[in-house]
């Protein structure tokens, strides 16, 4: 049954245990007066403030898995993940088990839907982390790569050890995506901001606060990523939703200290600096 939004909403997503990062937006959006949030999941992950983040999550109006919290509730989802994400899905599950209140985060996580169909001032909105043909995994690509799941999840017997190129046409895979949904969908997990229209191109904000009508065409809205964008801006973004406009935000925060928390973790080892860079420069 479709949930019913009937005053504005605001849509994070990819906080990544970027408890800095999270506390700014959420200021930013009480100063606008919404009341509403809604998570488009990967709570968790890369950052050093996995529990504190899902305290506040918890309160929010939606909740959506990502691939963080099945990497994390499932180890086996793992497999494919990058060593980064991997170090950092292992640590997060150690955060937990060690945590005097751990059921209630292992009952949080494991209990998020990949799935959340409402509906605003008329209009079918669908929210996933990845997209409808992958909940959690896959990404609605502002370029023109393949879809990495579909490489990722060739059974063994076809691929053999042989490397395996699918030829996919790029206007084939548009065309998957918007026959799977029914009208406008909020999606995650590339932490790049963005609208994409059915039969046109992305469209991405291009200034700190930027607006979007929706139009008749079907389309996919990215509220980029809280806790670690990847757009070359390394403020933290958001969404909100208010009948037929959104409007994208970016809010500083202070990334020096999640600079040096991470760093004082020693999560990631060597690897610190990657981490750490993302989080300075937005890439």
């Amino acid at each position: 049954m479709a949930i019913k939004i009937n005053e504005p909403i605001a849509f994070v997503s990819d906080i990544h245990a970027n408890l800095e990062a999270l506390t700014a937006v959420l200021s930013d959006i009480q100063i606008r007066g919404v009341k509403k949030i809604s998570c488009l999941g990967d709570i968790i992950g890369y950052g050093p403030d996995p529990i504190a983040c899902m305290d506040i999550a918890m309160s929010f109006y939606t909740n959506l898995a990502g691939n963080h919290e099945a990497g994390v509730s499932l180890a086996a989802f793992t497999e494919t993940s990058s060593p980064v994400a991997k170090m950092s899905m292992s640590w997060t599950r150690e955060q937990i088990k060690a945590h005097p209140n751990a059921k209630r985060y292992w009952d949080f996580i494991r209990m998020l839907p990949g799935h959340v169909e409402s509906e605003s001032a008329g209009r079918r909105i669908d929210m996933y982390h990845g997209s409808p043909l992958d909940p959690l995994f896959d990404y609605v690509r502002h370029d023109n790569s393949l879809y990495e799941f579909l490489m990722l999840r060739l059974p063994k017997d076809l691929v053999g050890d042989s490397v395996v190129f699918l030829d996919i046409q790029f206007r084939d895979i548009r065309r998957a995506l918007f026959k799977a949904i029914e009208d406008v969908c909020f999606v995650g997990n590339t932490h790049v901001a963005g609208v994409l229209e059915e039969g046109q191109e992305w469209l991405f904000p291009k200034r700190e606060i930027d607006e979007f009508k929706l139009g008749k065409r079907k389309c996919y809205i990215n509220p980029g990523s809280v806790g670690q964008p990847r757009d070359g801006n390394p403020k933290a973004a958001y969404a909100v939703l208010d009948g037929s406009r959104v409007t994208f935000y970016r809010v500083g925060y202070d990334v020096k200290k999640t600079h040096d928390k991470v760093m004082q973790s020693n999560i990631y080892g060597d690897m610190a600096l990657l981490l750490v860079d993302r989080l300075l420069t937005g890439r």
